[in-house]
């Protein structure tokens, strides 16, 4: 089968690549950079230098495929998660981008669309089963990924058989927010430990008086609270 991979060079893409390859399909793989497209040969597959925001570079491209695969996102790095303003180049790429690439899929008559999406779409079930017919209740951050899936869902009225895959966290030794996340983490585990294992830091000489009375929860640097049980 012929397959047009969007987000091809991020993490999921790199993994995804080499998978469609060993199983005997032709890839293509949509590049921004020369860089991009020199790793993409590399691996095997064909690089197309496209941008998801250019309607008639996608509408050049993806004829003569049978299946695309959207991969493309921009997570921001987890020390801006937090942040709104972080995410609109993700959300951009998950709504423009993604309609953007349906609208090649459906003008070419691709067979099959598969759309990544997340599993954080769902409202909190508390401690239930959440099944793929659960409510889905999106937050400010991942309405841009219900978007995309809608994008993806209108191709059946094209006779283009729609998976949607809703994926849980990612992690791995390439993933910048992971490594990240890993990090601020690890910094807490050995104060935690300590806390646990009972032991105290000594306090800093000081020659103001000591407050009477039980001690309420601190928070330490490393994240945990102590002073409680």
């Amino acid at each position: 089968m012929r397959v047009f991979v969007a987000g091809g060079t991020g993490v999921v893409g790199r993994r995804v690549v080499p998978l469609l390859l060993r199983q005997g399909h032709e890839v293509t793989v949509l590049v921004r950079s020369a860089e991009k497209a020199e790793a993409v040969s590399q691996a095997g597959a064909r690089a197309v230098e496209v941008n998801l925001f250019h309607p008639a570079g996608l509408a050049r491209s993806i004829p003569g495929h049978e299946a695309v695969v959207n991969l493309a996102t921009s997570i921001p790095p987890f020390s801006r998660a937090v942040l709104s303003r972080a995410w609109k180049l993700n959300d951009r790429i998950r709504a423009e981008g993604s309609r953007n690439l349906a609208d090649a899929a459906a003008a070419a008559g691709v067979e099959r669309f598969i759309q990544e999406s997340v599993a954080y779409l769902y409202a909190d079930a508390g401690s239930e089963w959440i099944f793929e017919d659960h409510l889905v209740r999106p937050s400010v951050i991942t309405a841009s990924a219900g978007e995309a899936e809608n994008q993806a869902r209108r191709l059946v009225e094209y006779g283009c058989a729609t998976v949607v895959l809703r994926f849980g966290a990612f992690y791995g030794p390439d993933k910048q927010s992971f490594l990240e996340r890993e990090d601020s983490v690890g910094a807490a585990i050995p104060e935690c430990a300590r806390r646990i294992a009972g032991g105290r830091r000594r306090p800093a000489a000081s020659s103001r008086p000591r407050r009477q009375g039980r001690p309420g929860p601190q928070r330490d640097r490393g994240g945990c609270r102590s002073g409680q049980a």
